[in-house]
């Protein structure tokens, strides 16, 4: 899978994150108002429970932190979650490469191991039970 990882950051997590801003749009056109309400006041008030917990040293002024440079970075590029399930995804689509390659390669490295001296594979005799 890391293989697949790595051509998904090959292609460029802009592309990857068009689509994503896509979908995401597209999906939340098919969800209720309602519904998109009621979660969005329900996450607002798990929100603020969590700032509410925070210290008043934490509340100092965040200019010149880069904050808004990294937020416009992360909004060009696709989520980690994205990258790694269409990662995922491909690898698993790749099941018929993958078997077959397993096939014919391990009955050689088995024999390799065999030569070497492991005791791979054999069947115990009756004696050795």
């Amino acid at each position: 899978m890391p293989f697949f990882f790595l051509l998904v950051q090959a292609v460029g997590t802009e592309k990857i994150a068009y689509v994503e801003h896509k979908v995401v749009s597209a999906i939340t056109t098919f969800i209720p108002e309602s519904v998109q309400q009621s979660f969005s006041s329900a996450w607002s008030a798990v929100m603020g429970i969590f700032k509410g917990k925070k210290d008043t040293a934490s509340e100092a002024p965040v200019e010149g932190w880069g904050v808004e440079e990294a937020q416009e970075r992360a909004s060009h590029n696709a989520s980690l979650a994205t990258q790694l399930a269409l990662a995922y995804a491909i690898h698993k689509s790749f099941i018929f490469v993958r078997i077959p390659l397993t096939v014919a390669v391990t009955p050689r490295i088995v024999k390799q191991l065999r030569a070497w001296g492991w005791n791979i594979g054999k069947k115990l005799g009756k004696a050795k039970r």
